[in-house]
């Protein structure tokens, strides 16, 4: 199909994070220092470098606890790795001879480095692949914006592909569905309204949606994508939406996760089921706020079961849907 084609450069794109105690200062820096992602008043702009190390000298070492809570840095980093392997393997089986890398918005590899080892690989078309499969202009559009910026100033001449909506693809919907069945399978739940399944993502500053965002809409079609293919079982059990990660004293989507667990709470459910459909890849949101600020929340409520669906990580499955939904792309491409 592409066997003929010239070799092909993958772009795994995602914010990175740090993979060590010593790593978090530097990424905080990095992190705070996005204007696309922490979006200031213009006459403040000029100031957010500075701001930015202000900012990470005050929440550095709270955020040290965390990541030593969950190991000492985050694993993030070891299974993008992993999954380009995987991803990478899988193509090639299809016929695609593709060399894959890793670029990271806040922590190392860089978009710099990924480009270099494109270079050397003598691609001349890429596909970028954000890893965050619901589209927002801080998250994905910063880590395109960032590639292209470091594209123009290797002054090198490609032909890009994007992979930026992804979130409603079949391939993508598939492992939410597997993976929760799976759960309600294995821990032989009772699959009646007082089950509850909240679907869980990162939220975001409410302004942004003001702005036209089409995030949240997008996480409904896809909770709404995920529920149709379970047919009758999605119909049993209750379902929610909610969002977390909020910082800052400014209005973020709602409803928030741990309010909205409190809420369930009153209704006396037998069994709380997370599913961290925001993510591809474990990080401290889903080690550390789910797995325990989360699960501790929900056990503090007597009869209460607390459950989390697998995110997919490098997982082989996983990695052969996404195989599939590249050649796909690439194939439209074409």
């Amino acid at each position: 199909m592409l066997k003929h084609e010239k070799k092909i450069g993958l772009v795994l794109l995602n914010m990175g994070a740090p993979a060590d105690q010593g790593a978090i200062k530097p990424f905080l820096i990095n992190l705070f220092s996005d204007p696309e992602l922490v979006q200031l008043p213009f006459f403040v702009k000029p100031f957010q470098k500075l701001l930015a190390r202000i900012i990470t000298r005050s929440r550095w070492l709270k955020t040290r606890e965390k990541y030593q809570k969950i190991g000492g840095g985050s694993p993030l980093l070891e299974h993008t790795q992993r999954f380009a392997e995987e991803l990478t393997n899988q193509l090639k089986q299809q016929g695609v001879d593709v060399s894959t890398v890793l670029s990271m918005r806040y922590s190392p590899p860089r978009a710099e480095e990924a480009i270099r080892k494109l270079q050397e690989a003598d691609v001349k078309k890429v596909i970028l692949f954000t890893q965050y499969p619901h589209y927002a202009s801080s998250t994905s559009g910063s880590s395109l914006s960032d590639f292209y910026k470091a594209v123009k100033r290797a002054r090198l001449e490609l032909e890009i592909v994007e992979i930026k909506h992804w979130s409603h693809e079949k391939e993508y919907i598939d492992w939410w569905v597997r993976e929760l069945k799976t759960v309600l399978q294995e821990k032989a739940l009772t699959i009646d309204q007082s089950l509850h399944v909240i679907f869980s993502a990162h939220g975001l500053p409410q302004k942004y949606i003001g702005r036209g965002e089409k995030y949240t809409e997008d996480l409904e079609k896809a909770v709404e994508l995920v529920l149709k293919q379970l047919g009758e079982l999605g119909e049993r059990f209750t379902s929610h939406l909610s969002y977390h990660g909020q910082t800052g004293p400014v209005e973020w989507t709602r409803p928030y996760t741990e309010d909205l667990i409190d809420e369930i709470a009153l209704k006396k459910p037998k069994a709380i089921i997370i599913v961290p459909i925001g993510f591809v890849v474990d990080n401290i949101e889903t080690l550390y706020d789910i797995d325990i600020v989360f699960k501790e929340q929900v056990i503090s409520h007597n009869q209460t079961s607390f459950f989390r669906v697998n995110v997919p990580n490098d997982d082989p499955v996983y990695s052969q849907n996404m195989a599939t939904l590249v050649l796909n792309r690439l194939i439209k491409s074409s």
